[in-house]
């Protein structure tokens, strides 16, 4: 279950709070912030993500570190071996190409089911607003040329860049 890490920017010495999105559902569940760090202080785009932060005397992971644990834990383990607590994202040069499906093609079982067979699943929104769209350093989409994720896709990239993938 994912989650947000309230009032980030008090990241180095403020109170931090994990804000659940559904309570009901994280009961007993593991789950971790979502939350990126900016380039810069005043920009927009996720270049940083924290691998942990402590939250009322207790150590949260980032929610890609808990996928990436369930879905291998030793190459999760020997990621977190040597790095330190705030990683660089690796777009990989806007290369990584994520199945996306809409929800009447899921609902209506529209897709070809060996393209998610022992694959990750992330279940996010992708659009077609803008509300959770974010420009990205080197993304460029091939139909729109346009250097935006949503942050689903950029959860993606994280979660492969843990898995060496």
């Amino acid at each position: 279950m994912a989650s947000n890490l309230v009032n980030a920017t008090a990241i180095n010495g403020g109170r931090l709070e994990i804000e659940h999105s559904l309570d009901v559902l994280v009961i007993d569940k593991p789950e971790g912030f979502t939350n990126f760090i900016p380039a810069s202080k005043d920009s927009q785009i996720p270049k940083y993500f924290s691998t942990f932060e402590i939250v009322d005397d207790v150590k949260e992971h980032h929610f890609s570190l808990h996928v990436a644990m369930i879905f291998d834990s030793t190459m999760t383990s020997n990621f977190l071996l040597n790095k330190g607590k705030v990683l660089e994202i690796d777009y990989d040069r806007g290369k990584r190409q994520f199945a996306k499906f809409t929800l009447d093609q899921v609902l209506l079982k529209d897709f070809d089911s060996d393209i998610i067979k022992d694959k990750i699943i992330l279940i996010g929104y992708l659009g077609p607003s803008d509300d959770d769209k974010f420009m990205t350093p080197l993304k460029y989409d091939t139909q729109s040329f346009s250097p935006y994720m949503y942050s689903t896709e950029i959860l993606a990239n994280v979660i492969e860049q843990i898995l060496d993938k």
